[in-house]
């Protein structure tokens, strides 16, 4: 028998970072759909991200509902790589249509609330978020060795982990003031790094603005050869439902 063919809607506001996922399918392809958001939804975007060109505002109030319903209802399966204020958006109405919904982004307040209100209507979707790169590898891979050390009887006694912003060598040039290349929205990479940023290091748990934590930057040797530094990123607050043992502290980088 033939594998059944899965639709899979990819919504993003740069139709070549859909082309190019879409191209790693079979039979994938991308085409440009004109869908605005009414301006009153995009007026919180902040800095996380602002939405233009064919996802830009203008909508009625009426209609662009009904506008994202129709489209949501073409996919078994909904990837999100929307600006992260506007998951929320989407999110809400796949709930609504029983759509299954997935974005590489944190999972925000506004995010886990859709969640837990799904799961009080009967058939909810599935929601997964944090399912990218980082987060969402990362964390996979580290629970991957937490779990080969409690099963060959040994204690986590403390956890780091260190993702991205690797060096390109295309951006080893001194005319790049940063040594380092977009790949993502520089926006995002700015807003991220500027973010406020706990964590817990040494039995104590650390707050620390975006300003601090940068200028707390610490060397990495992971790598001899390479002269990187890491920081602390976001607020890591593994909840202790989610860990398999109480001897895990969260992550310090």
């Amino acid at each position: 028998d033939e594998t059944p063919l899965r639709r899979v809607t990819i919504a993003s506001d740069c139709l070549e970072a859909a082309q190019a996922l879409a191209a790693t399918a079979p039979a994938g392809t991308a085409k440009a759909t004109h869908f605005a958001f009414p301006a009153f939804l995009l007026t919180n975007l902040g800095d996380g991200g602002s939405s233009s060109g064919e996802m830009g505002g203008g909508a009625s109030e009426d209609g662009w509902r009904a506008a994202l319903d129709a489209l949501l209802r073409e996919a078994e399966v909904v990837v999100s790589l929307l600006p992260p204020p506007l998951h929320p958006i989407v999110a809400e109405r796949c709930v609504e249509l029983c759509v299954p919904m997935v974005t590489a982004s944190y999972v925000s307040p506004e995010m886990a609330a859709v969640g837990e209100r799904a799961k009080l209507q009967g058939g909810f979707p599935v929601l997964l978020g944090e399912m990218g790169l980082d987060p969402g590898m990362d964390h996979m891979s580290a629970m991957k060795i937490i779990d080969e050390v409690h099963a060959e009887g040994g204690i986590v006694r403390g956890f780091s982990s260190v993702c991205g912003g690797l060096p390109s060598p295309d951006a080893l040039d001194p005319t790049n003031p940063l040594q380092y290349t977009f790949s993502w929205s520089p926006s995002g990479v700015l807003s991220a790094a500027m973010e406020p940023a706990k964590f817990k290091a040494h039995g104590r748990v650390l707050e620390l603005t975006g300003e601090e934590k940068l200028a707390q930057a610490e060397p990495f040797h992971g790598f001899p050869s390479l002269n990187l530094e890491v920081w602390s990123v976001r607020r890591i607050s593994a909840p202790t439902h989610l860990l398999p043992k109480k001897n895990v502290p969260l992550g310090p980088i």
